[in-house]
Formats: C-alpha cells, structure tokens, sequence
C-alpha cells in the first residue's frame, strides 16, 4: 500500500517536471530535442552533476557530455558553473 502510493507520487512528480519542461520549450527560440529534454531531466535530478559524472551517469564520453551542456547552456536551459 505505501510502496503503491510512493509510486503514484513519484509519477505525478515526473508528471509535473515533464510538464514545467515543456512549458518552457514553448517560451524559448531555441526548443529541445527528446534527447536533450531527458538530459535536462538527468541534470536536475542528479543536482548539480560536474560534466564528468553526468558522462559517467549516462555512460557516454565526456566530450559528448560538453557538447550536450554546452548545446542546452547555449539554449538557456542549464548554467554552467565553473
């Protein structure tokens, strides 16, 4: 009962987030792929991941994880702390 519960919560949690993200998609010139509306989603859940471990998380190269935060920073959906 409480397990069922917790993952009702947990789906409309996600609801709500996939609903926020493309409410801002509509607001933006630049709009987001699929791919990169997860990758937006794995950074916010993940926190504040350095570009190492969103790579490591995904389980794709570094330099693939630049160039996704650099494409999604350059659309002013993530700010890149350095």
């Amino acid at each position: 009962m409480i397990y069922d519960s917790a993952v009702e919560a947990y789906k409309m949690l996600r609801l709500m987030n996939y609903r926020d993200i493309f409410c801002r998609i509509k607001e933006k010139d630049g709009s987001l792929s699929a791919t990169e509306a997860f990758a937006v989603d794995v950074i916010y859940l993940l926190g504040t991941p350095t570009i190492s471990e969103f790579a490591e998380y995904l389980g794709i190269s570094q330099p693939n994880a630049t160039y996704k935060a650099n494409n999604l920073a350059v659309k002013g959906y993530i700010t890149k702390n350095t």
